[in-house]
């Protein structure tokens, strides 16, 4: 089954692709290659990675959905702005590209690739919406939850967020959210479509519905006495968790856990729990929610809060802390006159905005312990005769990208991988499909070979990332030489 969020067509584009398209294909351009790369420049959240999301989709998308049907070309044509030609050529077009990219789960820093598109200039344009829309969504959330579910330090962290999400169905951010390793989710969809675990017991509206708090907590018991979770909130936290207390105890069942949905929750959960345990029932858990983030969870924790799991919403799955990721997608090089590959260069006032020319790759370097230990963005070339059985077979030296006086030497023999790998060539897909749950098992040991330095929460230790000194000076040069023309 293709994944559900994929299902469009060819115009799932911006406008500006096509008109782009056309252009070049009445100046007879279109079909020159060129070579595009899809990355961030920075990491989101003040934070020191990027937990990748997406190529899954982007995947099902191009292998089963990536045309111009009857339908998109009526509407092309109703515009009147676009050539009959122009539209016969794009309703008999197939992909055609080669596209490399980090597998769903893998880490990325600041500059470096996470996709590489190679092809027809007109197709390399054509995907440019569709991968920076499920890159910048699936990752920025990824990281998020990632980084919650770090905070918690353990305890299971449940997406509640469907009501929140800005998404129509809410899948994108559940989906997202579960790459990012949490527990479940409460979105029924996100179980029926991606097999995540969904949960959820009762709201605020349940309770009310009867008189007393005790009859709604006693009805629950006796229709879930296995799994009885009770809001204690709706009127008086404390008072709440003795009846959800009582109600069990009438039924003689076990209390699964309460949750608290509002007030002190460090107070309340301390003092819920004393009173549990007092009455036998040291094994039900305290489930905290009420716009939860990752910096009320760490100081929920620094406060010793007697809270089991936690359960958020919209500070997730609208990712309040950072509403967009700002992934590009830059033009690296470009078939000439004379079909040669020449790399291009975008110059900005601002140094960062500043691309890498040339077709790139990426080496990430393993220490002995088989943890991360830097990466070298290179020449795409240059990177299918570096590794062989997971050893550099030649030396590589690293500069930092905006600093000429520093260089790291990675030595011959180092454990070293090429995190990019072939999705399709010639528009064919030449990797196996994979499902979430993998890209999510990825993610989880990916972060375990990222030093905690880099992935704590707060000032993390900047990780190392530079250009192969060849590259580096490349650059450099195509800088200057632009300079001289100006």
């Amino acid at each position: 089954m293709t994944d559900i969020l994929s299902r469009h067509s060819a115009l799932w584009c911006d406008h500006y692709a096509l008109t782009m398209a056309q252009a070049l294909w009445r100046d007879h351009r279109h079909l020159r290659r060129a070579v595009f790369h899809a990355y961030v420049r920075r990491t989101p959240f003040a934070g020191g990675y990027l937990l990748t999301g997406g190529q899954n989709i982007i995947r099902d998308w191009l292998e089963h959905h990536w045309s111009f049907t009857d339908e998109d070309i009526y509407q092309l044509r109703a515009k009147k702005i676009f050539h009959d030609d122009f539209l016969a050529m794009l309703a008999s077009a197939q992909l055609e590209l080669d596209i490399s990219c980090m597998p769903e789960g893998e880490i990325a820093f600041a500059d470096e690739p996470i996709y590489r598109v190679t092809g027809p200039i007109w197709q390399g344009l054509m995907v440019e919406a569709a991968i920076l829309n499920t890159l910048n969504s699936q990752s920025l959330i990824a990281t998020l939850a990632a980084r919650m579910v770090a905070a918690a330090k353990g305890k299971p962290v449940y997406e509640m967020g469907l009501r929140r999400s800005q998404g129509v169905d809410g899948l994108s951010a559940s989906r997202a959210a579960w790459l990012g390793g949490v527990t479940a989710t409460a979105n029924m969809l996100a179980e029926k479509y991606y097999h995540i675990p969904a949960m959820g017991t009762m709201a605020h509206a349940y309770v009310m519905a009867y008189e007393s708090e005790l009859d709604a907590f006693k009805n629950f018991a006796a229709t879930y006495p296995d799994q009885g979770v009770f809001l204690v909130d709706s009127y008086d936290t404390l008072q709440g968790v003795h009846h959800a207390v009582a109600a069990c105890r009438a039924q003689n069942i076990p209390l699964k856990a309460i949750r608290i949905d509002s007030g002190d929750l460090a107070y309340f959960s301390r003092a819920a729990r004393s009173i549990l345990d007092e009455n036998g029932f040291s094994e039900s858990k305290i489930i905290a929610s009420n716009d939860l983030d990752g910096s009320t969870i760490l100081s929920l924790n620094l406060q010793g809060a007697k809270i089991d799991a936690f359960g958020i919403g919209t500070h997730l799955v609208t990712s309040a802390a950072q509403p967009s990721l700002g992934a590009v997608y830059k033009l690296g090089m470009m078939e000439n006159d004379n079909g040669v590959m020449i790399p291009v260069i975008k110059i900005s006032e601002e140094p960062g905005k500043t691309t890498i020319p040339g077709s790139l790759a990426v080496v990430r370097y393993m220490d002995d312990n088989g943890n991360f230990a830097g990466d070298t963005i290179l020449d795409s070339a240059q990177c299918d005769t570096l590794i062989d059985d997971g050893r550099l077979q030649r030396a590589v030296k690293s500069k930092r990208l905006l600093d000429p006086y520093t260089t790291r030497v990675f030595e011959k023999d180092m454990q070293a991988y090429a995190p990019l790998q072939p999705l399709f060539r010639g528009g064919k897909a030449v990797c196996d499909k994979e499902n979430l749950m993998t890209a999510r098992a990825r993610a989880a040991a990916q972060l375990e070979k990222l030093d905690m330095s880099h992935r704590r929460h707060l000032n993390p230790h900047r990780y190392g990332v530079g250009l192969e000194e060849n590259l580096f000076t490349q650059r450099r040069q195509l800088v200057q030489d632009h300079k001289k023309h100006e």
